[in-house]
């Protein structure tokens, strides 16, 4: 029996478990083909949520303490800073919780930020009038805590103590 008519046989006598196989491998190739363009989409879809989240900022330096808001304007005047950035801007990051005082509500887990008229003009956005000691809500957290009253809003330090805002 020559090795054509063995391969023959065999196909014809095994068709089932052929076909099964064949499927199989096809269903395993679509899976697989299908992951990888929802892996694609999905990669593509958190970074443009990235991209629109840090809106101009390429660098941020951090610390756990507070440091001299000068800084922004050293680095700003160091000579390799122009080449490669176009401005730097201070802003103050903490973790906080905000409290509506007439029906208790709270929302913990809440970043609260420390921005000036620089903040929004890096950004190219319009600044939102605040008073020295207003806040704004963001939309999320304003369905979350419907502050409407004028100090309704307490920010907690990350040394713990309480302060009342009010509420833009």
């Amino acid at each position: 029996m020559s090795t054509w008519r063995l391969v023959r046989c065999s196909l014809t006598h095994y068709w089932r478990t052929n076909l099964a196989v064949v499927l199989g491998v096809a269903t395993a190739v679509a899976v697989l083909a299908g992951a990888l363009l929802v892996g694609h989409s999905v990669r593509a879809s958190l970074a443009d949520l990235v991209t629109r989240r840090l809106g101009a900022t390429d660098f941020v330096i951090s610390s756990p303490t507070f440091f001299r808001e000068q800084l922004a304007a050293d680095l700003s005047a160091h000579v390799r800073f122009a080449p490669s950035f176009d401005a730097a801007v201070p802003i103050i990051a903490i973790d906080g919780a905000v409290t509506e005082q007439e029906s208790s509500r709270r929302a913990g887990r809440v970043k609260v930020y420390g921005v000036d008229d620089r903040f929004w003009r890096f950004h190219g956005a319009e600044p939102v009038p605040l008073g020295s000691r207003d806040v704004a809500l963001s939309p999320a957290l304003a369905r979350e805590t419907p502050c409407r009253q004028v100090h309704c809003a307490m920010g907690r330090r990350q040394t713990g103590h309480m302060r009342p805002a009010s509420v833009e």
